[in-house]
C-alpha cells in the first residue's frame, strides 16, 4: 500500500485528531480522507495524517495544492499543503496559501537557456552606452557653441561667475557708441531715437580754437573749432553755461560775432554747442548788412547805439527815456510843445499802454504786469480801462485774476474815475511759477462793475500775463 503523510502543527497537546480530509482549494470537492490520523511524539502538538489506497485504491493524489480540513480538540483547523504526487512522501501543511510553480517551471535546462552571461551583459551594455551619448557631429556643433561663449565672457569671472554688473569700461564703451543713421536705424528704437534727438537739437559742437573776445561795445566773439564750415547766421550757441545768437560768422577765420557781450568770457579749448534754434531777427538783420561796407555797418550801429540811449526794457517791453524826447532847435518845428512837463505827460502815456493793454467793454484783451511791480499810479499807472457808459453813479469796481485751475491768485477793488474811464490800483503777484526764459505766467482775468440794485457787468476780460522780475 502507498501513503502521503502531511505533518499538522496544532496548539493542542496531546489531543486527538478527527475528521480530516483533503479538498480542492477552488471548488471544496473532497479529493481524499484521511486513513490514519495521530500525534507523531506525545504532547508534542505535531500529527500526522496519512493518506493510503483505502480510499483511492487505484492512485496517488497526484500532484497540487490542496486544502486540508481536520477537527482537534474540538476545534477545527483550515490547512494548505502542496503535494508532489509520489509514494511515502511526507508534506508539512501551512495556514496561508503560497504560490505555486508550475510543474517542472524551473529546471537547470531553463536557468541555462535564460541566463545572462558575462559576455553578453557586456555586449548590452556597450550597445545601451553607445547608443545615449552623442554623435561626433553633436559634439563638434557642442564644442562650437561652447567656444562662442566663452569668447563672449569676462577674462575674470566673480566667483566663478559673470558680474552682476557691467563694469564701468562696458558702460563707458556703450556711451561712447557713435550714433549713425546706418548702425542705428531701427524703428522704435533707444539709439534711432537719440540719433534724431541730437540731429534735431544739435547742429554742430566743438572746443573753442582761441581766447574769445569780450567785446568792446554791444557784441562779443569766439572762435570756433578747426574744420568747422557750418555756423549759421542767426542760430543759438551755448559756451561756459551762456547762450548767445550768431549775428555774423566769418568762415576764413572761424570767428563768429555774437549778438552780445560774453558775461564769462570762454577760453581756448572750452566747448561749445550750436543748436538748430534760430533767431529770425538776427538772420535778418544780418542779410541786411551781408556785403556792406564797414563804414556802412558802422553807420547802422551808430543809429542802433542811439536808440539804445532812448530805450529801456522794463519787462517785457521797451520804455521811452527822457534822452528820447529831445528839444527841437530853437525856430524848427510846427510850434508843438515840448516842454519837459508835456515829455513827462507823452512818457507817462506811453508808460500806461506797456503795463496795461486796454480793453473795451465786453471784448477780450490782455493785461500785462511785472511781478511784483506796482500799478498804483506812482510806481506805475493805474490800470485804467476806457468805457463809452456813464458808470459814475452807483457802480462798484472789482479786478480778479484767477490761474488755469481757476484759482483765485489776485483780486482788488477799483474805481470809477470818470464818465469814460474805469480804474483799479494793481499789487502784481509774486511766487507765481513761471515759463520760458525770461520766464512769464499766464491766467485769466475780468474787471466787472457791479450795481447798489445788484445789477452786475462785466466790461471786460481777457489773458493775464505776470512777466518774471530779475531784480529780486
Amino acid at each position: 500500500m502507498t501513503t502521503q503523510t502531511v505533518h499538522i502543527h496544532t496548539y493542542d497537546y496531546g489531543a486527538s485528531l478527527t475528521s480530516a480530509t483533503l479538498r480542492a482549494i477552488d471548488t471544496d470537492a473532497l479529493v481524499a480522507t484521511a486513513d490514519a490520523t495521530g500525534e507523531v511524539t506525545a504532547d508534542s502538538g505535531l500529527y500526522a495524517v496519512v493518506f493510503g489506497q483505502i480510499n483511492v485504491p487505484s492512485t496517488l493524489i497526484t500532484a497540487g495544492t490542496y486544502r486540508l480540513r481536520a477537527i482537534a480538540g474540538g476545534q477545527p483547523i483550515n490547512r494548505y499543503v502542496t503535494l508532489v504526487g509520489v509514494d511515502a512522501e511526507v508534506a508539512q501543511s501551512r495556514s496561508e496559501r503560497f504560490a505555486e510553480l508550475p510543474p517542472n517551471g524551473i529546471t537547470a535546462a531553463v536557468l541555462a537557456t535564460d541566463s545572462i552571461t558575462a559576455a553578453a551583459l557586456a555586449a548590452g551594455a556597450v550597445n545601451e552606452i553607445q547608443s545615449g551619448l552623442a554623435t561626433q557631429t553633436s559634439v563638434d556643433a557642442i564644442q562650437s557653441d561652447t567656444d562662442n561663449i566663452q569668447t563672449r565672457l569676462p577674462a575674470a569671472l566673480e566667483s566663478g561667475r559673470m558680474a552682476a554688473a557691467l563694469d564701468s569700461a562696458s558702460i563707458d564703451a556703450i556711451w561712447n557708441e557713435v550714433l549713425t543713421g546706418a548702425t542705428h536705424n531701427i524703428a522704435s528704437s533707444a539709439g534711432r531715437r537719440l540719433r534724431q534727438l541730437a540731429d534735431t537739437v544739435v547742429l554742430v559742437d566743438g572746443v573753442c580754437d582761441a581766447a574769445s573776445n569780450a567785446g568792446t561795445d554791444s557784441t562779443g566773439t569766439i572762435t570756433l573749432e578747426v574744420g568747422t564750415t557750418t555756423a549759421c547766421v542767426g542760430q543759438a550757441i551755448r559756451c561756459e553755461n551762456q547762450v548767445r545768437f550768431i549775428a555774423l560768422y566769418n568762415a576764413g577765420t572761424r570767428v563768429a560775432q555774437l549778438d552780445r557781450p560774453w558775461c564769462v568770457v570762454p577760453d581756448a579749448g572750452d566747448e561749445y554747442v550750436i543748436f538748430n534754434v534760430r533767431n529770425p531777427l538776427i538772420g535778418l538783420s544780418s542779410l541786411a548788412l551781408a556785403g556792406s561796407t564797414a563804414a556802412a555797418v558802422n553807420d547802422v550801429n551808430a543809429v542802433t547805439d542811439k536808440i539804445d540811449t532812448g530805450l529801456v526794457l522794463d519787462g517785457a517791453v521797451y520804455q521811452f527815456t527822457e534822452n528820447m524826447l529831445e528839444l527841437g532847435p530853437s525856430g524848427g518845428g510846427g510850434g508843438g510843445d515840448a516842454t519837459l512837463a508835456k515829455q513827462e505827460e507823452i512818457l507817462a502815456a506811453l508808460q500806461g499802454v506797456e503795463a496795461i493793454q486796454v480793453a473795451s467793454p465786453n471784448v477780450q484783451g490782455n493785461l500785462v504786469l511785472t511781478q511784483g511791480d506796482d500799478y498804483d499810479g506812482v510806481a506805475n499807472p493805474r490800470a485804467q480801462w476806457n468805457v463809452t457808459t456813464d458808470y459814475t453813479t452807483g457802480w462798484t469796481v472789482r479786478l480778479t485774476i484767477r490761474d488755469k485751475d481757476d484759482a483765485v491768485i489776485y483780486t482788488n477793488t477799483g474805481s470809477v474815475v470818470s464818465a469814460t474811464v474805469v480804474a483799479v490800483t494793481i499789487a502784481a503777484p509774486t511766487g507765481l511759477e513761471m515759463t520760458g526764459c525770461p520766464g512769464q505766467w499766464q491766467g485769466k482775468f475780468d474787471v466787472e462793475l457791479t450795481h447798489s440794485s445788484g445789477k452786475k457787468k462785466t466790461i471786460a476780460l481777457g489773458v493775464c500775463y505776470i512777466n518774471e522780475d530779475q531784480t529780486r
